[in-house]
């Protein structure tokens, strides 16, 4: 994934997200950490919004397995990117590994 997130360094989004920085407890090492990734979230986002692009839409389970990141990153970036307005439901659903149905996630028009 190394080489695939510079690739994708300079793509801009239509809208800038929201966040401006990953959520933490009320901890010192907690804030330290979350203070840390501040860089790489805007990185991921871009690279989830590129990925969800190109596909013509992905599950976030799906993201995950294209991205090889967790469910937790994974989710979390696409809520970032919904209410950025970047990305919306299609309307459309795909089953998961487990059987069940998945919102299927389209860049918005």
């Amino acid at each position: 994934m190394r080489g695939q997130t510079t690739l994708f360094n300079g793509l801009d989004l239509p809208c800038k997200p929201s966040r401006q920085s990953a959520p933490y407890a009320p901890t010192d090492t907690s804030q330290a950490a979350a203070e840390s990734i501040v860089r790489d979230l805007s990185k991921v986002k871009r690279v989830i919004w590129h990925h969800i692009r190109i596909w013509g839409g992905l599950t976030c389970e799906e993201v995950e397995i294209h991205l090889a990141i967790s469910h937790q990153t994974a989710s979390a970036r696409i809520r970032d990117l919904r209410l950025a307005g970047v990305i919306r439901d299609t309307g459309e659903r795909r089953k998961t590994k487990s059987g069940r149905q998945a919102i299927v996630w389209g860049i918005t028009q």
